[in-house]
């Protein structure tokens, strides 16, 4: 098997050697029918478009008014700004943070992220002041190739669930798979927690290391690592902290909370409606992966989720191109087992393992599912039929004209 490089994808991976004919065979979560394959990419450019946040929240925000939901349900309420104070999503962030200054029931803190262009925190602020937003606003500012740069104000979650009273965000995976024309979305089930290295609080807004907790900003704090190695945590490290706090009558989440759902709270609750927001976003974008399904194609997404003091889950953020570190022992195992599991679902039943007999071959998708920790949530073959009516805004001419802009 050999490994190239092209301008369209990070990696393809080439067989010359064996040019395989994949055997008619249909399970349960595979489908690949008869199709000579050469070339299998793990990074889709298209996929770059419908993953940026920016673009993601139009995407969920059109299938969530499809199936009769609120977004902000699941995200916390967002502007985009794309004119500057001309915009229309503009006047509506100014009389929506004039009602909460005259309500005074919430403090007025609102994250500021670039449109555009913005990877490991860069320009990323906490703002309070309207004053300080307005500036941002105001620079009308461009990007090197003349298009003008937009800004998505998003309100900041002034009262998360607190880790040993240090705010914390939680990661997870989801990988999507396009085979034959197919297109399957799979929830990872295990994950972990990145953790502040400063104890929360709402009087400095400035200090990053209190309010965002990627790796990129925290470890140049001087105390990353200083509560935790590599400042993550493992969801049984957590589920312990929980049962810990449990004990403790005087928190009063646990008042309201049975018992049997507190030691399910990590496990099962809050699980379950990660997977339904991981699920959703497939479903949000199903439509423009359409035009270029049919190659072979798999990528893995990083999900960032936030955890409430009510326990309501919000997606914060979506990452295709998620760091694959291992800069810690518990980042070590879950990211190697990560790998080892997508391969064994993306890559080896179309490039099987030269220690399997070719005999054998067609057993590989049947087994890929053993010990395997990826869950599948999204099935064209059944979960596209459902999605006939939904019609969303394409991008997909967009798509073709920035990527031929980016190779001149």
């Amino acid at each position: 098997m050999e490994i190239q490089q092209d301008k369209c994808s990070k990696v393809v991976l080439l067989n010359d050697q064996y040019n395989y004919k994949i055997h008619n065979h249909v399970e349960n979560n595979f489908s690949i029918c008869n199709k000579k394959v050469k070339k299998l990419k793990n990074h889709n450019q298209f996929f770059l478009f419908f993953f940026r946040f920016k673009q993601l929240f139009y995407n969920l925000k059109k299938y969530y008014e499809f199936s009769n939901e609120n977004i902000f349900n699941y995200i916390p309420l967002t502007f985009h700004i794309k004119n500057g104070i001309d915009d229309l999503e503009w006047i509506k962030f100014i009389q929506y943070y004039n009602e909460i200054q005259d309500d005074k029931k919430q403090q007025n803190i609102w994250i500021i992220k670039p449109g555009e262009q913005t990877n490991r925190g860069n320009g990323i602020q906490v703002l309070q002041k309207l004053s300080d937003i307005q500036e941002i606003i105001y620079q009308n500012k461009y990007h090197e190739n003349g298009r003008k740069k937009t800004y998505l104000i998003q309100k900041y979650i002034e009262k998360p669930f607190l880790f040993n009273k240090r705010k914390f965000d939680i990661r997870c995976y989801l990988l999507i798979t396009t085979y034959n024309g197919l297109i399957k979305g799979y929830w990872y089930q295990e994950g972990y927690l990145r953790t502040s290295s400063k104890e929360f609080n709402l009087k400095n807004l400035e200090n990053k290391f209190v309010h965002l907790t990627n790796d990129a900003i925290q470890k140049k704090s001087e105390e990353f690592g200083k509560f935790e190695i590599g400042n993550k945590l493992s969801f049984n490290e957590f589920q312990r902290y929980l049962d810990f706090l449990g004990q403790n009558k005087q928190f009063n989440f646990i008042k309201k909370t049975q018992q049997e759902m507190k030691v399910i709270f990590l496990q099962k609750i809050k699980i379950k409606k990660k997977k339904k927001i991981a699920c959703d976003i497939v479903k949000s974008v199903y439509k423009k992966i359409q035009p270029n399904k049919s190659q072979f194609s798999f990528e893995l997404f990083g999900l960032d989720f936030m955890i409430d003091s009510n326990f309501k889950t919000w997606l914060i953020e979506a990452n295709s191109n998620p760091c694959l570190q291992t800069n810690c022992l518990l980042l070590s195992r879950i990211i190697t087992n990560l790998l080892d599991n997508t391969f064994k679902i993306a890559v080896d039943p179309l490039f099987p393992p030269l220690n399997i007999p070719k005999s054998k071959n067609y057993l590989i998708p049947l087994n890929a599912y053993e010990s395997n920790k990826f869950e599948l949530i999204f099935d064209d073959q059944n979960d596209g039929k459902k999605l006939a009516g939904f019609e969303c805004e394409s991008i997909f001419l967009f798509s073709i004209y920035h990527w031929f802009f980016k190779q001149s």
